[in-house]
């Protein structure tokens, strides 16, 4: 770390205290990506014979922890031994509870795993949780009454200025010091990366930690590519097709060639998180569907870009000529996917994690189901595109906060910690094997495997059980094990081979999810944001349905403009130098 940030750290006493959230990975529902990677701890086994984790930790291991206390850069880590607190502590986590675990549990207090963690940590643990199929309403209400949780895992999106302006507010607590003293197992998870990598994407322009509580991701799955198109090959194969489509040129002959087999050629979703941030067919031009990209270092609002009236060209052509669903502004995923595993439609957007679950669930339909995934679609063969917010990028972009109202600070962040303990990330994201049942085996050489309970269960699938059993939204990093088992497999390296996702990509044009604002910036992008994706996303959709014209595209491009998107480009292009001088 660079001496002139040292004493910058040094001298700030508050910061942001982000903690743990649940997955996307891609996507914005409680299982996420399916990435389970919650773990487990060392083996405090008192009054907890009968719950296995796997954990069988030697102490030489954290022997040497506090020895490992000395400042390097404003870092004096102390040894976080277990437990954290001897049953006198409690503590509320605010955070997002899976619908398979919902038709169980009245809360995540019921969890096998959360008993385990309670009994480890001497912490006793409480979750609020917002309703299924929340819209926002009880986030925002519950930040409006002042009765906050101890941890909120949110990303304060939706608060004005955000979470910046939440800790300028009072709302949320910046410990940057606690963090520096008490986080061990996070420190040492930071060992493991870049240490250029390291200071761009932990720290704020002003020296805060603001990324603490965030999920790791296994380095094989860093920078990857994790979503994208994916068609029906053997329709692929009944209609002639032999060569995967690249360009939009070829992906219109295939899209007719599924039309002539009476098929849904793209059964869309439009008004879902996977077209805003796979960006699918804008991506080939350069542009994101609805935000900022950069073009040599600079920041440029798609919308007012002139290469954004030829995606909506290409997507009204698309919607015209019948090769997108018409009832794609009201269609959900879950629909879309359903006619795909049919043979209703050909084509999808999907994300890695979702491949073998929707093949396996296809095939008990129709047994010559097999997928395939496309490169994204380009102007000309062999061209490079950046694929935007489609990169799995280390660490991930969810994250949670400490409240200010916290009457444990210390244990807040003791316990956060603690999502990071190699034994934590084994529990969470394999579960704990109790009397009632046997999740997983492991062998000699410490390899898992699931048992029939979790993977041939008649009274639920296994992407259900993995939502009853292990804590998503509890991860530090997603455990390697369990993330190779669902990752390498023939489907997904397809899927991410320089034939497909991967081929002639980047993500070059992202505007990094890492820089920070000042909150009177955040607070101005917020307003601005407001007003500017509301109309941008209402004459979208009316461009590509043909409601609207495309002769008006110059007209909406000086509405836009004059809604301040000049005025949003110069706030994220300052806290984008600022990122690139950190």
């Amino acid at each position: 770390m660079r001496k002139g940030k040292m004493k910058r750290w040094t001298s700030v006493i508050c910061v942001l205290l982000t903690m743990v959230m649940i997955l996307s990975a891609c996507g914005g529902s409680d299982s996420g990506s399916g990435s389970s990677g919650d773990t487990g701890s060392e083996d405090a086994s008192a009054g907890s014979e009968n719950t296995d984790t796997g954990s069988d930790e030697s102490t030489e291991a954290t022997d040497d922890a506090g020895a490992e206390a000395a400042d390097n850069g404003g870092w004096h880590v102390e040894e976080n031994t277990l437990p954290i607190a001897n049953g006198d502590v409690e503590l509320t986590i605010y955070c997002g509870f899976a619908g398979g675990a919902r038709q169980i549990y009245n809360s995540m207090e019921d969890m096998d795993i959360v008993k385990k963690m309670e009994e480890e940590t001497g912490i006793k643990l409480h979750f609020v949780h917002p309703p299924e199929n929340d819209d926002g309403t009880f986030f925002t209400t519950m930040i409006a009454s002042g009765d906050y949780p101890d941890i909120i895992s949110d990303g304060f999106a939706s608060y004005p200025g955000g979470a910046t302006a939440a800790m300028d507010d009072g709302v949320l607590l910046d410990a940057t010091d606690l963090i520096q003293s008490k986080a061990y197992y996070y420190y040492h998870m930071m060992d493991d990366m870049d240490p250029e990598v390291r200071e761009k994407r932990i720290w704020s322009d002003d020296g805060r930690i603001t990324w603490f509580g965030t999920v790791f991701a296994p380095e094989y799955l860093d920078g990857r590519v994790h979503g994208g198109f994916l068609v029906r090959k053997d329709i692929l194969d009944k209609a002639g097709i032999t060569e995967l489509p690249e360009t939009y040129e070829e992906y219109e002959a295939m899209f007719e060639a599924f039309k002539a087999e009476g098929l849904v050629p793209w059964s869309l979703a439009m008004k879902e998180w996977q077209f805003r941030d796979y960006s699918p067919v804008a991506s080939g031009l350069g542009l994101t569907v609805r935000n900022t990209h950069l073009e040599d270092n600079k920041v440029v609002y798609s919308r007012t870009a002139p290469e954004y009236k030829e995606f909506l060209e290409i997507m009204h052509r698309w919607y015209e000529n019948g090769y997108i669903n018409s009832d794609a502004l009201t269609q959900s995923t879950s629909e879309a996917q359903k006619k795909f595993q049919a043979g209703e439609a050909g084509a999808i957007l999907c994300g890695s994690w979702e491949i073998v679950t929707l093949e396996a669930v296809g095939q008990a339909n129709d047994p010559d189901l097999e997928i395939v995934a496309l490169p994204f679609p380009r102007k000309n063969k062999g061209d490079a595109i950046d694929t935007m917010k489609t990169f799995i990028l280390n660490p991930d972009g969810r994250k949670g906060y400490i409240s200010a109202k916290c009457e444990h600070p210390e244990e807040a962040v003791r316990f956060v910690d603690y999502l990071y303990k190699p034994e934590t990330i084994m529990m969470t994201a394999w579960g704990v094997n109790t009397d009632e049942h046997t999740l997983w085996t492991e062998d000699a050489d410490g390899n898992r495997d699931w048992t029939e309970f979790m993977t041939d269960n008649p009274d639920f699938d296994y992407e259900i059980g993995r939502q009853r059993y292990t804590a998503n939204v509890l991860q530090g990093a997603w455990e390697t094990i369990m993330e190779k088992k669902q990752y390498d497999i023939p489907q997904v390296q397809q899927a991410w081979s320089d034939e497909a996702w991967f081929k002639n990509t980047s993500y070059s044009g992202l505007v990094s999810p890492y820089m920070t604002q000042t909150t009177d910036e955040a607070r101005e992008i917020s307003q601005l944001l407001t007003q500017i994706e509301t109309y941008g996303d209402e004459m979208m959709f009316k461009f590509i349905t043909g409601e609207r014209s495309l002769d008006e595209f110059d007209a909406f491009v000086e509405e836009i403009k004059g809604m301040g998107t000049d005025r949003l480009c110069e706030l994220y292009q300052a806290a984008h130098d600022r990122y690139l001088n950190r």
